[in-house]
């Protein structure tokens, strides 16, 4: 399946839900799902919490954020990342429980419904140097968004038509010695 991850749209809510959609994953930012109906539960919710997650790790019945979306919206998979901090937790429902996951050996989150991992990742995005949410494929391969796409294409677009180039300029060389050597067989012949 091909994935296309879309740039996530400036934050205007804390959450951030990844919906499948024709075999293409996009960020949908919302706000508060209590007490709105849904046709259908996220596959992932992410939290970035501003604080130090506890809001976010709240299990108090009816209001607290980790027992709503546990007990009530019921994602398959449910994330928070510390901003401040770095630390990314994810969890996965089980039996109707949250089930804390271990990262992998590369240091990410499986999401197994998805066939993507989520992790951490250091870079430049929107002109900071910081720790990001990225996803990974299962082979452990960054998949690119909208912006990083373009300028692979162009770097591949740019390098075929050097290569373009390189193949046009050996067939002029070849050329050009081909009527040399014409032109030294005809002297000789003469």
């Amino acid at each position: 399946m091909n994935l296309i991850l879309h740039e996530a749209p400036r934050l205007l809510a804390n959450i951030l839900i990844l919906q499948p959609i024709d075999e293409r994953y996009i960020w949908m930012p919302t706000t508060a799902i209590l007490g709105e109906p849904e046709l259908m539960s996220p596959t992932i919710v992410l939290e970035f919490a501003s604080g130090d997650g506890s809001e976010e790790r709240d299990t108090t019945p009816f209001k607290g954020e980790f027992w709503v979306y546990e007990r009530v919206i019921r994602a398959p998979f449910y994330g928070i990342y510390e901003i401040k901090t770095g630390k990314l937790e994810v969890y996965h429902l089980v039996d109707f429980s949250y089930q804390k996951l271990t990262p992998n050996d590369r240091g990410h989150y499986p999401i197994a419904l998805m066939n993507i991992e989520l992790g951490l990742w250091q870079g430049m995005y929107q002109n900071q140097e910081m720790l990001w949410l990225r996803w990974w494929d299962v082979e452990g391969n960054l998949l690119l968004i909208g912006s990083e796409q373009v300028i692979l294409e162009q770097q591949r677009t740019e390098q075929a038509q050097q290569q373009e180039q390189q193949q046009r300029q050996r067939a002029e060389a070849t050329e050009r010695e081909l009527v040399e050597l014409r032109s030294i067989l005809q002297q000789q012949r003469s």
